[in-house]
């Protein structure tokens, strides 16, 4: 599971956590934590530069594992014809058609 943490996408969780109706004041405070984090590679006398993290939330948090869940356990499919299957850290897309076509353009919206 550590490696799912590091592929939270920031922006995506922030929205979600609009559209979950929490205060505004909430998702600035959890922005200011998320984003802008930095990180360098050291090794014996060598270390690289400093990059920034672009996804992920902080391992080892108090608060990362509630936003985890709230990240992957609220998905909704925006079309009654697509359902998502939804176990631990993976998701399945789930969409029938006879025409491949419309298998695409489900997939799509």
């Amino acid at each position: 599971m550590a490696k799912d943490f590091d592929t939270v996408w920031i922006e995506g969780l922030l929205y979600k956590l609009t559209l979950l109706n929490f205060p505004s004041y909430i998702v600035h405070t959890f922005s200011s934590y998320l984003k802008n984090r930095t990180f360098e590679a050291s090794f014996q006398t060598a270390t690289s530069s400093c990059r920034v993290l672009r996804a992920g939330v902080v391992q080892g948090g108090i608060i990362s594992p509630v936003l985890f869940s709230l990240y992957v356990n609220y998905m909704s499919p925006h079309s009654h014809h697509v359902e998502l299957a939804l176990y631990a850290d993976d998701t399945a897309i789930i969409t029938t058609s006879r025409k491949p076509t419309m298998l695409v353009s489900y997939l799509e919206s």
